[in-house]
């Protein structure tokens, strides 16, 4: 497994992103949307919440195609792994 930072994504930018594999994300900072789920930095955790700050990107969505939106203030980085023969 190959771990990277994303690149930070500047507040109300999008991109597209296209890649040969599967991969997990979890925000460090800012808040933002990964296709149709919302993706953010846990500040809090509280029991019986939904948290959004862990998803996963398989094969098929990373081969089509997949939009990053940032949605918060400030910037959106996140901690991408990837499974083997990704990068």
């Amino acid at each position: 497994m190959t771990t990277a930072d994303s690149g930070p994504s500047q507040q109300g930018t999008d991109v597209r992103m296209k890649e040969a594999g599967g991969s997990g994300w979890i925000p460090v900072q800012g808040e933002g949307r990964v296709g149709t789920y919302d993706a953010a930095t846990s500040t809090r955790i509280r029991f019986e919440r939904m948290i959004s700050n862990d998803l996963f990107s398989s094969a098929k969505v990373a081969a089509d195609g997949c939009t990053v939106e940032n949605t918060g203030s400030g910037l959106l980085v996140a901690r991408r792994s990837f499974g083997p023969d990704v990068q």
